[in-house]
């Protein structure tokens, strides 16, 4: 097996789905259709890094079903809860322009248009209007909305994002 290069969680092993080795898996992306797309995926477990074939996919409303190959009972398929699927950056989805992975935000330095340091992105929260940075800023956190009229521009080979606060938004 080749060294993989920069690998991405994608979910977690949640627990044995019947006798014969299936695996629910709990998503950690906004786009579980790709579960679909996968032959091949990586598992860490227990600090032991292998690769797996997947023979099958079922997607239901809150979890996805699979079955590797070489997991064909249940006692196999037990010893991988908790484990993480992980698979190569290399393999994600592109993005379109002003779309951010979440894992690339997490640390990036936060500054305002007047060269304010405001802190480090520690978090992103998911809402249904917009996304919500969540800045740490020494002993306290600041909540940042992932709109324009705030984020003037995140420069991820920088490592910084600029926003403009309105008032009250910071203090």
């Amino acid at each position: 097996m080749h060294q993989p290069h920069e690998l991405i969680c994608i979910g977690e092993v949640l627990n044995a789905h019947g006798i014969r080795g299936d695996i629910i898996i709990k998503p950690w992306t906004d786009d579980p259709d790709q579960f679909d797309e996968l032959a091949e995926v990586y598992i860490t477990n227990r600090d032991e890094l292998k690769q797996f074939t997947i023979e099958k996919v079922r997607i239901t409303q809150k979890k996805i079903i699979v079955k590797f190959r070489g997991i064909d009972n249940r006692n196999a398929a037990e010893q991988l809860r908790g484990a993480l699927l992980q698979r190569q950056r290399s393999e994600l989805r592109a993005l379109a322009e002003d779309e951010y992975f979440i894992f690339d935000l997490i640390g990036l330095d936060v500054k305002s248009t007047s060269g304010e340091t405001i802190g480090s992105i520690t978090d992103v929260m998911e809402m249904p209007a917009h996304d919500v940075y969540v800045v740490q800023q020494g002993s306290r956190e600041v909540l940042i909305p992932a709109v324009k009229s705030i984020v003037k521009s995140i420069d991820l080979d920088a490592g910084k994002i600029i926003i403009d606060p309105i008032d009250g938004l910071i203090e």
